[in-house]
């Protein structure tokens, strides 16, 4: 962060310690009343009212040109509809992931209610950044907004992640595959542990690494079918010790294994582009992940639910055999760096800000 930012800090209940309580006592249905009732949108909405009240002391003595807006939690997008009835500031709302059209809304109402707040919302904005393509078009089919309003801005990766920190991780003699990340609930390994059960007698010189966490199924799934041979599991780690772990892999694992987070794109997919190593994407046919996979052409991608043909690939790497050229293409990986990803937000922050100061002076 430059020297040169402000940074204001306001008061806020911490409400985590309350959840993990009523989980402990398994009062789940009250937990979802509280989250999806009490505190709609999310629990940081009683936030707001310490945010409004900083707010107002600072624009009482700063004019800003501009004023953007990131979520989740989205609850705080909520300033939007307020700030638009007491300044005359333009506010963009830069959306990290979709609201109504979460993949974990499966509530008819919860999704009506997620839908209208999301749309009145997005009406209130004068621009709006989606975190993918597919976002972005979503909200323009769905809601109706204009083209010329949104834009799509990913994640991406930071060149500084390139500079060597000399970290002597090898296995010798072995091929390493390796996941960066953790994994959690019904987002798991599952798909290329169970490939590489179906082959363990026939292969011998790969190593799977995983950096982060793996689900309780993950392990137990290891533990029952005696694949301790095959993993390396390091659990967490220093994120500069993790990209030398990934640039000294001979692969890099990744894998989005449920179908319902097809447009979802891991931050780490990013990070994989500059490790110089082909990724393996366990992902959806048609996914946002293959999008970036191949027009990066960083590596291949197989349905994580096509185990055969996971254990195939994993066969031939084994021995050597795959065929598969490797040839990224760089200028495309630029784009996603976040020097390139900055421009693109300062250009349509600067587009905004003029668009709104022309229709002022009309």
């Amino acid at each position: 962060m430059p020297s040169s930012t402000i940074v204001y800090k306001t008061f806020v209940f911490d409400l985590n310690w309350i959840f993990k309580i009523l989980y402990g006592f398994r009062l789940i249905k009250l937990v979802r009343y509280i989250q999806h009732t009490l505190l709609f949108p999310d629990y940081c909405v009683q936030w707001l009212p310490f945010a409004k009240f900083k707010l107002r002391k600072i624009l009482e003595n700063k004019n800003p040109d501009i004023i953007l807006i990131t979520s989740p939690p989205h609850s705080i997008q909520k300033l939007a509809i307020w700030l638009k009835k007491i300044t005359n500031i333009p506010v963009v709302g830069d959306f990290r992931d979709p609201i109504a059209f979460d993949n974990n809304i499966s509530d008819l109402d919860l999704f009506r209610r997620s839908y209208e707040f999301e749309k009145k919302v997005l009406f209130s904005l004068d621009g709006i950044i989606a975190n993918t393509r597919y976002n972005e078009k979503m909200i323009i089919k769905e809601y109706g907004i204009p083209e010329n309003k949104i834009t799509h801005i990913s994640n991406g990766y930071d060149p500084d992640d390139l500079k060597p920190k000399n970290i002597d991780n090898r296995i010798s003699g072995k091929t390493i595959i390796t996941n960066i990340g953790r994994f959690y609930e019904n987002y798991n390994a599952l798909p290329v542990l169970k490939a590489i059960n179906k082959i363990k007698y026939q292969i011998h010189n790969i190593v799977l690494r995983f950096i982060g966490y793996l689900t309780k199924e993950d392990l137990k799934y290891i533990k029952d079918n005696n694949l301790d041979t095959f993993i390396e599991y390091l659990g967490y780690c220093p994120h500069d010790k993790a990209i030398e772990y990934g640039r000294s892999s001979d692969y890099l694992l990744l894998i989005v294994s449920n179908p319902r987070w097809i447009h979802n794109i891991p931050g780490k997919t990013f990070e994989y582009l500059i490790y110089n190593k082909p990724i393996i994407g366990l992902v959806s046919d048609g996914s946002s992940v293959v999008e970036v996979i191949n027009t990066t052409r960083t590596g291949f991608t197989i349905n994580p639910e096509e185990t055969d043909k996971i254990a195939e690939v994993l066969k031939k790497i084994d021995s050597n055999s795959l065929e598969f050229t490797f040839s990224p293409n760089k200028e495309e990986i630029k784009k996603y760096s976040r020097e390139n990803l900055t421009l693109k937000l300062i250009n349509f922050l600067e587009k905004i800000s003029n668009e709104k100061s022309y229709n002022i002076r009309e």
